[in-house]
């Protein structure tokens, strides 16, 4: 499958939405401020947490664990709209969490939430940049691809690519990958999303 690129208003909306509920959830009560975001402490962390999703979605896809299907999916989505948010978040935890797709799903969020911290509020070039990289990565097998994700954001260098605005290669990335894969990446996003509204503070960890 091809995930329809979402960029412009669409896009801020979703970096704007994702960084509000990072910080909600505590990720930011150590670095509240842009300038305690200038400091390598902050760069690397938010770096590691990066890595880190796309990590747990390699390590799913070791595991075979690539995506729920679309009938738990809708099943999700009518658990969530007739017995509301904590049973579908009960569902969620125990169907689609740990999956390649949730992850995936993660990692983007994450990379979102690093643009909104930094007020970086859309990627102009993201649908440039997915079809250079298409073609770039047209003979790329799944061990790259997952590679290139995690070159692009597991590192100051990858951070820094996201501060100076370089968004959309981070994004094109996860993308490329989604579409390997056949994911729903956006379905999969806004499932995560809900199910982060309801996680405890920093998600039950120290950071």
């Amino acid at each position: 499958m091809q995930n329809a690129i979402l960029s412009g208003e669409s896009l801020k909306e979703q970096i704007l939405k994702f960084h509000a509920q990072s910080v909600k959830n505590g990720f930011y009560d150590d670095y509240p401020t842009q300038e305690s975001r200038q400091t390598e402490e902050y760069i690397c962390s938010r770096a590691m947490l990066m890595a880190g999703e796309i990590a747990e979605a390699y390590e799913a896809h070791r595991a075979g664990k690539i995506d729920v299907s679309i009938s738990m999916l809708n099943t999700l989505q009518h658990i969530l709209e007739v017995q509301g948010l904590p049973a579908y978040a009960d569902a969620y935890k125990k169907y689609a969490k740990g999956t390649v797709a949730g992850e995936l799903a993660d990692t983007y969020i994450r990379i979102c939430d690093a643009a909104g911290a930094a007020e970086i509020y859309g990627a102009p070039d993201l649908v440039r940049e997915v079809a250079i990289l298409k073609e770039e990565t047209e003979k790329s097998g799944i061990h790259a691809l997952f590679h290139k994700v995690s070159r692009n954001i597991d590192s100051i260098g990858g951070y820094n690519t996201i501060l100076s605005g370089g968004i959309a290669i981070s994004l094109a990335h996860v993308y490329l990958l989604a579409d390997y894969l056949k994911i729903d990446l956006h379905r999969h996003v806004e499932l995560k999303h809900l199910y982060n509204t309801t996680r405890e503070y920093k998600h039950g960890k120290n950071y």
